[in-house]
């Protein structure tokens, strides 16, 4: 204690809060976040909400945003944002998905692959194993993975590996070399 006394004042800071839009989302509750922020504190991302549908047809979601048309920030579900002055606003992102589709290219006796994730563009996709039974289109032929063309002359991917998600969807071709 100083002679002659101490006199504290009190510091008051602004605090703001969190919401969640779901975008036209349905059939989920919307999160809600009870905590109070001051600015630049870290803010945790709600989960997706469980049986949030999209929007419409062949759209996924892809997280949060901080703008409702998906051009703000990003963020993951889980994942943190600094809380700007004056609040936030968390909307649902939704982004057009694509599937992936096989083509045994003239190969016969397997069963066609079948791939039921929905991907976003640029996601990476993991190509299917080479189907049991899978009969050459001639017997100087052999299979030699997937292709992006039917002629072989697109991109290459082993069973099993990675290629991206183009727009519009994938389709691998059964690559035959003889």
């Amino acid at each position: 204690m100083p002679s002659g006394g101490l006199t504290l004042y009190a510091q008051w800071v602004v605090k703001y809060s969190v919401t969640y839009d779901l975008n036209g989302g349905s059939g989920a509750t919307v999160p809600t976040d009870s905590v109070v922020y001051a600015a630049g504190q870290d803010v945790t991302a709600a989960a997706k909400p469980v049986g949030l549908a999209a929007p419409s047809a062949g759209k996924s979601f892809a997280g949060w945003n901080t703008r409702s048309n998906g051009k703000g920030d990003d963020v993951a579900p889980g994942g943190t944002i600094s809380m700007p002055s004056g609040g936030l606003t968390l909307y649902a992102k939704w982004v057009k998905t694509y599937t992936v589709t096989y083509d045994l290219n003239g190969g016969s006796g397997a069963t066609v692959p079948t791939d039921s994730v929905v991907y976003a563009a640029g996601q990476d996709v993991r190509a299917a194993a080479a189907p049991a039974g899978l009969t050459a289109p001639s017997a100087d032929k052999r299979f030699a993975g997937w292709n992006t063309r039917s002629n072989g002359k697109g991109d290459d991917v082993a069973p099993g590996g990675t290629i991206s998600m183009s727009k519009g969807g994938l389709t691998l071709y059964a690559k035959w070399t003889g």
